[in-house]
Parts: structure tokens; sequence; C-alpha cells
């Protein structure tokens, strides 16, 4: 692609938007170290002029840029910086205070958060300071509905070709438009986000849960990023009800928000007709029931809490949020443990605030594979694949395969580089597919933390959170010549 066909100083421009909005967020983790009169306060406050200060420059930069739709060059370009800037300067309040003391872990940890992934390098997340905290549980709220799908409800200037922005960046093959107008939609999504948050803070409070950490477990529950205010996760509670309650929220964040908008209006039959939900509570139904019946007859459990442990775990991978009640399941029967394997590669469904290949990808493989079998009897015969009642266009199927090749070379390139630095296998395999799938606890040496692991490995999961928020081809298209060209 030529030079003079890329908008540039339009995609520097709106990232100077961005970035304004990324200062906003850093003044109010500020707020709440002032008001916990942590010392943290005076690092948010810098990061918050850093942050707007350069977003001013990028703005005068690009202030002459015509005002046109944005192409998909520019779209994913420009998404795929804003998740990079964001982690960048998200970075500063962890490193100028020195609670992580290398750029490539506070990096890391931003990313994580951005990405919705959960993966941690803080050894003691309770010594942090209430601003640290919040400033973490933030950036994966705001990452978890998408930060670009933010910027499209609240800024008029990114009304513009929008359309490219949205398939850029939001999880899954399709998402349903709400609205006719994007922003319309991604308003709406965004006011469901918020509205459901707040509830299940009002809950946790409830059930016994303090202010501050139903705040911070409400943003990254309903994200489903899985950082907490506890070392041991939500475990640290020991309250079943508390346990009840995020299950209840991590199930509806894995959901398409598609989905729940028309719950909101009481339009039950897109639920009852939709294969992708249908499959998604079989596989949390199975699943949880496996689990909880191997807690109990193998491993011993009461019957209750067999049934909750199994029904969060469950969840909580499948959804790829990533919270524990335990950090002893790799002691479990091995063919427990590896369950987790399988449902955190399949995610949630489209359209929801989880990572993960997606359930609707699965089902379009599984159908496609059935139909290639009836193929093999029927040479003949003209078999679709089948989804809602409707033919999946074959450049869609194509995709979707396209997507699951894409998703295994990158696990395996990511989990050679890992073995070439030394790390075992499982380890290795267990934190690559933990990131790309944006779950966050891995297998092995990093069910809990990610501080130990070599600088080549960590910017490596550091690529493959990116890549995996993104849907693989957001970030993979980019490094491509052709897709430059004109």
């Amino acid at each position: 692609m030529s030079k003079a066909t890329f908008n540039i100083k339009l995609v520097i421009k709106l990232l100077g938007f961005m970035l304004f909005l990324e200062s906003g967020a850093l003044l109010l983790s500020g707020m709440v170290a002032w008001l916990y009169k942590g010392d943290d306060a005076q690092w948010f406050l810098l990061s918050a002029g850093i942050t707007a200060v350069s977003g001013l420059i990028f703005y005068f930069i690009g202030k002459q840029a015509k005002r046109t739709n944005i192409g998909k060059q520019e779209a994913y370009a420009f998404v795929t910086l804003v998740w990079v800037l964001f982690s960048f300067y998200g970075l500063l309040p962890y490193y100028l205070g020195g609670y992580i003391n290398t750029v490539t872990n506070a990096f890391f940890e931003t990313i994580s958060g951005f990405t919705t992934t959960g993966s941690s390098v803080i050894l003691d997340v309770e010594s942090m300071p209430h601003g640290i905290l919040f400033w973490r549980s933030l950036t994966q709220w705001m990452g978890g509905m998408g930060i670009i799908l933010l910027s499209l409800a609240v800024m008029p200037l990114l009304n513009m070709g929008n359309v490219g922005l949205f398939a850029a960046e939001v999880p899954g093959p399709k998402v349903d438009k709400l609205q006719p107008r994007i922003s319309g939609t991604a308003r709406i999504l965004w006011i469901i986000y918020l509205l459901l948050t707040l509830f299940e803070v009002v809950l946790l409070k409830l059930a016994g849960m303090g202010l501050f950490d139903a705040v911070c477990h409400a943003l990254t529950s309903m994200a489903t990023g899985g950082f907490s205010t506890k070392n041991n996760s939500i475990a640290a509670f020991d309250s079943p009800t508390i346990e009840y309650i995020i299950i209840g929220f991590m199930f509806i964040a894995g959901t398409s928000f598609s989905l729940i908008y028309w719950a909101f209006t009481f339009n039950f039959k897109k639920l009852k007709h939709n294969d992708e939900f249908t499959w998604y509570v079989y596989i949390v139904l199975l699943v949880a029931a496996f689990l909880s019946f191997g807690l109990w007859h193998v491993e011993g459990l009461s019957l209750g809490d067999a049934i909750r442990s199994g029904l969060f775990q469950t969840i909580s991978f499948l959804t790829t949020t990533g919270y524990t009640t335990t950090t002893a399941y790799m002691h479990w029967e091995p063919l427990l443990w590896s369950v987790f394997l399988l449902i955190m590669l399949f995610g949630g469904m489209s359209g929801s605030t989880s990572g993960g290949i997606k359930i609707s990808r699965i089902i379009i493989l599984v159908r496609q594979s059935k139909c290639e079998l009836k193929r093999q009897v029927h040479p003949n015969a003209v078999i679709p694949v089948r989804y809602n009642g409707k033919n999946v266009p074959d450049n869609i199927v194509s995709t979707v395969s396209g997507f699951l090749v894409l998703y295994i070379l990158l696990v395996f390139i990511g989990t050679a580089i890992l073995l070439s630095e030394g790390l075992y296998l499982v380890d290795a395999l267990g934190a690559v597919l933990s990131s790309i799938s944006n779950v966050g606890p891995g297998f092995g040496a990093f069910t809990q933390n990610y501080y130990m692991m070599p600088d080549l490995s960590t910017w490596t999961l550091t690529f493959l959170m990116l890549a995996g928020r993104l849907e693989l081809f957001t970030v993979i298209l980019l490094l491509m010549p052709s897709f430059w060209r004109k």
C-alpha cells in the first residue's frame, strides 16, 4: 500500500484522543489512592500528566488530518496501536512507583490487565496500595468490553468509518448490531456492562465483602479478567455465597452481550434459538458435573463443596476469567485438571468479554467436520454447514478454519520459544495456552505467578496475550507486507 493512501495523520490524531481517555482513567485511580491516603497518588498524578501531554502532542501532529472514513489498514493499525500504547502508558504507575522493578514485567502486568488475561508478576498482591489494586482492576474492566468500543460510545470523532474499528476489535466471528449506528450499539453495550457491574458490587457487599474488594472483583469478573486483591484469589474470602455470586456473573460475562441485551428487553426467543448459547449451557453443565463427580469421588470433597468447586472452576476457565478457589488443582488427578486445558481453549461466546477460540467457531468446525464425513459417503450431495438455522457462507467457514490453523501455529511457535529458554513442556505449553486464550493461571510452575519467567518468554507471552485478545488476524495482518500493498 502506498504512503499516500494510508491516513497516518488521522490514526495519530485518534491515538491522541485515546491517550486523553487513559489519562482520565489514571486520574480516577489517583483519586482512589488519595482517598485511601496511599503514597501511590503522586505516581498516578505524574503518569496521568505524562499521558495527557503525550495525547496533546499526538493530537497536534495529526491535527490537519482529513475527516474521512477509516479503511481496513487504518482500522487494524489503530486498534493494535491503541492496545500497545495503553499498555505502555499504563505501566507508568507500576514502574515509576517502584511497585514493579522492570519495564518488561510492568508492561506484562499492564497488557495482562487490558487484555483481561490476568497473569501477574506481582508476588504479594496484598502488599500493594489501594490505587495500584484499583488500577489493575480498572485496566481489565476497560479492556473487557473493549477500549475501542468504549471510545465509539463516548467519542463523536470516532463515529466515522467505525464499522471497521468495531470489526477489528470485538471478539468473535460476528456481533449483532443493536442499533443502526455502531456508536449506538457501543453505547448500549457499555450501559449494560456498567449496570451489571454495579449490581454485582451491591451483591458482593451484601454477601460480606468489603466495598473496595467488591468494586475491584466486580470490575474484573465482569471483564472475565481474574485480577484479585488477594493472593489466594476468591479462596481468600472463604464464602460459598460470594463464590456463587461470582459464578453467576462470570457466566453472564461469558455470554454474548447482544443476547444479554435481548434478555434485558424480554426477547427470550433470541436465547432459545441461539446455537452458541445452547452449547455454552451444555458445556458448563457437562464439564461441571464431570469435575464435581471427580472431586467428590476421587479427591474426597464433600458433595456440596465438590459441586461448588467444580462449577466455579469450570466457569472460571471456560470464560477465561481465571479466578481460583484452590491453588492445588495441579495435584488433582491428571484427567481432572487436563479438562481445564480443553475448556480454556473453547472460551466463552462470541461478543462476550471472554477470550479463547469462542464456542461459535467450535460449533462451525464440528459441523464442518460432520459435513465432510457425509460428503465422503455422498460425493455429489450439497451439504451446507448450518448455524442458527441458516447456511454458513463458505468464506466464513474458511475464515474459521484459518483462525484455528493460525491459533495452533502460534501455540507451537510460542511453546518452542519457551522451551528454548529451559522451561518444562507442561509449564511452557500451559503458559502459552493461558496467554493466547487470555485465561491467566497456567499449569505446572505458573499456576499463580509469572515473576520468574525469562525476559524473552515474557515478551512472547505478551505478544500472545495481545494477539489472542484481538482475535489473531488483527495483529498478524499488520506483519504481512501484502496487507499494506495498494
